[in-house]
């Protein structure tokens, strides 16, 4: 087994565990989903959010990543 392969997997566990456990989202309305795009800047930026909650909006926000990697590109 690769090290951290334990470790990958608590972690695949406890994602599974939250997303079993987390309730269906509401169905909000187009104007109530611009009032929220709206505020988004506001509340990530409020003093009274903290770093878990702008992680659960990171979240909700982004579903999927895809990285088209270019083999020919470097990182400097």
């Amino acid at each position: 087994m690769e090290p951290g392969a334990d470790r990958v997997g608590e972690i695949e566990s406890r994602i599974a565990t939250h997303d079993a456990s987390s309730s269906e989202p509401s169905l909000l309305s187009p104007i109530h989903v611009t009032a929220l795009a709206a505020d988004l800047k506001a509340v990530w930026a409020a003093p009274t959010t903290d770093a878990r909650l702008n992680k659960r909006i990171a979240r909700t926000v982004v579903r999927e990543v895809v990285a088209d990697v270019d083999d020919g590109a470097s990182v400097s």
